[in-house]
């Protein structure tokens, strides 16, 4: 286990672009406010939605794709540093029009309707990842 004891820094409310790329949009603006550590919050609609499973036991990501109009009805996830870029880690419930649930971390494809970030600078610790191969995950690394 580790932690570091975090500040706050500077905090954003965005309205996301209709018909962008929800990944590349959550990305885009960290890049744009110079956002390397933090976390965020999502909530609001997509045209597509686009999220992937993680199988533990094969270590590999599993795509889904579902082609029709969704709720986001979470999304929370984290900005870090992998490989010296900035990476968003995004985990994402979607839900359909009979209620029914599907989710998993949040890849491109899925495509804006509409969205509301809240986005929060951490400060005091740079958020790392770092490759583990127990898992076969760029895990969590605090600096």
């Amino acid at each position: 286990m580790s932690w570091a004891q975090v500040g706050r820094g500077r905090t954003f409310i965005v309205k996301l672009d209709y018909g962008t790329d929800f990944l590349d949009s959550i990305t885009g603006i960290s890049k744009k406010l110079d956002i390397s550590s933090g976390y965020f919050t999502a909530l609001g609609a997509v045209q597509k939605a686009a999220f992937y499973y993680y199988d533990q036991v094969k270590k590999k990501y599993i795509p889904h794709t579902m082609n029709r109009r969704m709720e986001i009805a979470a999304c929370i996830g984290n900005v870090s540093v992998l490989e010296g870029q900035s990476f968003v880690h995004a985990h994402v419930v979607f839900s359909d029009s009979a209620g029914k649930a599907y989710g998993g971390h949040l890849m491109k494809g899925a495509v804006i309707f509409a969205c509301e970030l809240h986005l929060e600078e951490v400060d005091g610790v740079v958020i790392g990842r770092t490759f583990d191969p127990q898992t076969g995950l760029n895990l969590l690394s605090l600096k």
